[in-house]
């Protein structure tokens, strides 16, 4: 049995139905399971999977008539953002019958991840008669096996002593403002001020500085990609102990990175959800809004270590209550 998943472009949605592959495997293990990625990013995602036979690239028209060829038993779309997906994928170079599960953009007060896994329930319910139930470890994220050879290099490299220094990893921008492309920082700055999404630079820099305070030995790692740079180049610039990742590190290395550090500091983006899919300790920052849908995952709720923060803003959060839940997370490691 052949089933092909369509999925989204952005790191983090793709991050929420990775559960759903692993599940559909683990109900159904005769399952040959193909997927069409439509960016690099989001095919970064799945490369190391074991549950996925074949990952397609952003397939042009002749490579989607091939594929018109192949007897797909079902084409499965599992994530709210994929409504664009109907006009990237031209159906009528599919000619067989077949299921979609396309998720509709219903306004449920469920995690997304959640709301993937009931669709994936339901599917197999209908169409395989198999009756399953979702456990939290079934809700994890899963990027696969990967070892962390790369990242003693990556140590290296900057002079961090790994399990001796105290590493921090920061992402200081947001969706909005990686795809936003600035060539002078005022107006940067301006754009961050009027987004609701985003934390405030100077309140990254304040709350670096009293971290500093509190543990001089602290290192600093930024990422993110490379329209953040400029964000990123006057953190560094306030902060010596800050080392610039920007745009140096891919998402598997990312991920390989957050099972090396302290603690990650972040707003609601991709790269935060791929932080909490690592072990790394994780201080997250989300609109009251957002937070049931594309919050922590529920087995991160669980954990200690993982503090969630929101408001109406992510400026009105102050610097003292994410500097407060640094410190929380931070007592708990032998260097502090």
């Amino acid at each position: 049995m052949k089933i092909l998943i369509i999925t989204p472009k952005r790191l983090g949605e793709c991050l929420i139905i990775t559960p759903c592959i692993r599940f559909l495997k683990k109900h159904v293990t005769q399952l040959h399971i193909n997927i069409i990625t439509t960016s690099y990013l989001a095919t970064e995602v799945f490369i190391y999977n074991n549950n996925i036979d074949t990952i397609i690239l952003e397939p042009n028209i002749q490579e989607l008539q091939q594929l018109s060829k192949i007897k797909y038993d079902h084409i499965l779309f599992l994530n709210q953002f994929d409504k664009y997906l109907l006009n990237y994928l031209p159906f009528k170079l599919f000619p067989k019958d077949y299921d979609t599960c396309l998720s509709e953009l219903k306004m449920i007060a469920k995690h997304k991840s959640l709301y993937a896994l009931n669709i994936c329930q339901d599917f197999l319910q209908q169409k395989y008669n198999c009756i399953t139930i979702i456990k939290i470890t079934d809700i994890m994220y899963d990027l696969g096996l990967l070892g962390h050879n790369t990242m003693y290099l990556l140590f290296q490299n900057y002079d961090i002593k790994y399990k001796k220094d105290s590493v921090i990893v920061m992402h200081l921008g947001c969706h909005s403002l990686s795809k936003f492309k600035h060539k002078f920082y005022n107006k940067l700055l301006k754009r961050i001020n009027k987004n609701e999404r985003a934390y405030k630079l100077n309140n990254f820099i304040k709350l670096a500085k009293r971290l500093l305070k509190y543990n001089p030995s602290i290192k600093f790692l930024i990422i993110g990609s490379k329209n953040e740079k400029l964000l990123a180049n006057k953190f560094c610039k306030e902060i010596s102990q800050a080392i610039n990742l920007v745009n140096k590190l891919d998402i598997i290395s990312t991920f390989k990175l957050f099972n090396f550090i302290n603690l990650y500091i972040g707003n609601d983006t991709g790269i935060t959800h791929l932080a909490l899919a690592s072990t790394a300790k994780v201080v997250a920052l989300y609109l009251n809004k957002h937070i049931v849908k594309t919050g922590a995952c529920i087995y991160r709720h669980c954990e200690a270590k993982t503090a969630i923060l929101h408001g109406d803003k992510l400026k009105n959060i102050k610097i003292s209550q994410v500097y407060q839940s640094c410190i929380r997370l931070l007592n708990e490691d032998s260097n502090y």
